[in-house]
This record gives C-alpha cells, structure tokens and sequence, in this order.
C-alpha cells in the first residue's frame, strides 16, 4: 500500500470546498466564511478550493485532513501533553482530537475571526473543547500573553496559501519559544508556494530553536509541517521512533507509523539516526 492510500484510509482527499449544501455563509471582515456539509462530511472554507477544517459528523474525534494528522504526529515525541495553545482555533479538529486522545491536556485557542469561532460553536460544537477562546491575531496573542510552560504550541494560520508576514519574523517565533515547557514543542502548519518563505520560517525556527527542528511534507498536498523543540527529542533512531508509532497506530485512530516513516524519510540522518546539526 502506496502513502498516498494510506493517508486516505485515515483522511478524506477529495472534498470539493464547494460541494454539498451550504448551511452557514457571511461576509466578514477577513473574507468569506462558509460551512457546507455532504454527509457524513462538514467543512469550512473561505472562498478558495482549500478545505480549512473538517469532520466526520460520525467519529468527529478523527482527524480526516492529512495535514492536521500530520500535525498531531507531534505525540511520537511530546508524550501526554497537559497544556496546549492552538493558534488557528478554526473549527476545532485537532483540538477535538485531542481532548480525546489525552482528556487530562488544558486547551486554549486562539483565532482573528469571531464569526468562525461563532460558527465552529454551533456546527462543530466546540463550547467544552477550551480552557479559554480568544479573538485576537496569533502574533499578538503570543507577544502580550503573560501564560507558559505550553507543552505543544500549534500553529495553523494558513489562508489559501498566504502566510501572515510576521511567521517570517523572528520576534514571533521568540514570543513561541518563550511559552513553552521545557521539553515543549511548536508545530506549525506551512501552506506556501514561495520556496524563499519556506526557508525563510525553517531558518529563523532552526536559529530560534537551536536546530532541534524537523520537517516533513505531506504527500499529496502542498503542505509541509514543522516540528521545533526546546530540547531535542529522545527518539531520534529510526529504528526507535518507528517501533514507538507502530504501537501507537494500534491504540489510536492515526496511523502514527506514516508519518513517523515521512520524519525519517525526509529529514536528514547518518547511520539510521535523525540529525539535528545540518
């Protein structure tokens, strides 16, 4: 089985943004939003052919956008984590995912956009999934914020493939450094077409970060996700790491292995050991 089936027997490939029946549209101040719904699927879109968050009405607790699985592999090296800050609220998928994955982690969320907070409480029913929701923008949220010792940081403000201009600033990714635990972890979501962005947001994270960083694509779409960690990561062999996901894919509704075989496959490693140096 070829990575490309096996992410879709955990994700769905082929939402069409503006299929199905509409049941919310508005006009607000940073687009269009708009939630449409074939059953059992309901998503979010913005008016272009991204899909920006979605769910299965039946399992609602499983991830079936291949980047937000990407997104949650942070749990082969972040192991229960208590405190977590997702910038992009959205509609809540990872964050349903994860308060059913780990039912002792605090939430917060963060999102610009009232109406899709407004909308994601009533079709996505995210009242109970945070600690605290706030309408704010990501960078100011993280400059002004007085809270720490995040064990995972998630960060998914992706609009079609524009980023905000501060994800190429490096105050941003100190204000992200300075929130986390210890042994805490940022994961940032890089929808990019533009090759000097993406070495650009990889070069401050890797200086910011001391190098303990990864990255992995996600095969089939334009996306590719960023792991940085305060201390590098215990399982670095390939061998390790792998084994880890394995057991983790039976417990849970991720095949963790795919993604744990992207890590290795795309970052770089002498002797079957990940490197954090080059």
């Amino acid at each position: 089985m070829n990575e490309a089936e096996r992410t879709g027997r955990q994700g769905i490939y082929d939402i069409d943004p503006f299929g199905g029946e509409a049941v919310f549209s508005q006009i607000t101040a940073f687009g269009p939003v708009e939630i449409r719904e074939k059953y059992p699927l309901r998503w979010l879109h913005c008016g272009t052919e991204v899909v920006q968050g979605a769910i299965d009405v039946r399992h609602p607790w499983r991830l079936i956008l291949p980047y937000t699985q990407a997104m949650a592999a942070i749990d082969l090296f972040i192991h229960s984590p208590e405190r977590v800050l997702m910038l992009g609220a959205g509609v809540g998928s990872l964050a349903r995912f994860l308060r059913h994955r780990h039912p002792q982690a605090v939430i917060d969320g963060v999102d610009r956009n009232p109406v899709i907070l407004h909308a994601a409480e009533e079709f996505f029913e995210t009242r109970d999934l945070y600690r605290d929701l706030m309408i704010q923008d990501a960078a100011t949220a993280v400059a002004e914020s007085s809270r720490g010792d995040y064990d995972v940081v998630f960060v998914d403000v992706c609009s079609a493939r524009l980023l905000p201009r501060w994800i190429v600033e490096q105050q941003f990714y100190r204000h992200l450094e300075r929130l986390l635990a210890l042994q805490g972890a940022v994961v940032v979501n890089l929808l990019t077409g533009d090759e000097q962005t993406f070495l650009r947001v990889v070069k401050l994270a890797r200086r910011v970060f001391h190098r303990n960083t990864l990255c992995f694509k996600v095969p089939g779409f334009q996306n590719i996700i960023l792991f940085a960690f305060n201390e590098r990561p215990q399982r670095v062999h390939h061998d390790a790491l792998l084994a880890h996901a394995r057991q983790m894919s039976r417990e849970a509704s991720l095949d963790y292995a795919l993604w744990a075989e992207r890590v290795c496959r795309d970052n770089p490693s002498r002797e079957q050991t990940l490197l954090f140096e080059k």
